[in-house]
C-alpha cells in the first residue's frame, strides 16, 4: 500500500539523506587514510587479509553512496519539476519515498556495523 506525503514533508527528509550520504563519503576517506597507516606499519599475513577486506568494503560502500546520491538527486529533480509546474507543490500529496527510505536505513546499518568492525580492528593494530 502506497502512503502519501506532502512534498513539503518529504523534501527535508531527502535533503537529510543527502547530507548523510555526503557524511559517509567523508568518513570513508578518513577510514581509507587510517587503513593506509595500518598497511604501512604492518605486513603480516593476517593484518593484510583484514586490510584487503576493509578496502573492498570501503569501495563497495563508496559505490553504494554514489548510487544512493544519484537516486536522491533524481527525486529532488522530480520535486523541482513538480514545483516549477505548480506553485502550491509543497502541499501536493505524492507517494512516500518508502523504498528510498528503506535503502538509506539499510545502508546506515551496514555502514555503522562496518565502522564498528573497523574501529575494533584499528584499536588492535594501531
Amino acid at each position: 500500500m502506497n502512503t502519501k506525503k506532502h512534498i513539503g514533508d518529504l523534501h527535508p527528509e531527502v535533503k537529510a539523506w543527502m547530507s548523510y550520504v555526503s557524511y559517509v563519503k567523508d568518513e570513508l576517506k578518513v577510514h581509507n587514510l587510517r587503513l593506509e597507516e595500518i598497511i604501512s606499519k604492518n605486513t603480516g599475513r593476517e593484518v593484510m587479509a583484514h586490510t584487503e577486506h576493509f578496502q573492498n568494503q570501503f569501495i563497495r560502500q563508496n559505490e553504494a553512496c554514489d548510487e544512493l546520491m544519484h537516486d536522491l538527486h533524481k527525486v529532488e529533480k522530480s520535486y523541482s519539476d513538480l514545483a516549477a509546474n505548480n506553485p502550491a507543490a509543497m502541499h501536493v500529496a505524492i507517494d512516500d519515498e518508502t523504498g528510498l527510505r528503506d535503502r538509506v536505513d539499510t545502508h546506515r546499518h551496514i555502514f555503522e556495523d562496518l565502522t564498528h568492525e573497523f574501529r575494533a580492528f584499528l584499536s588492535k593494530h594501531m
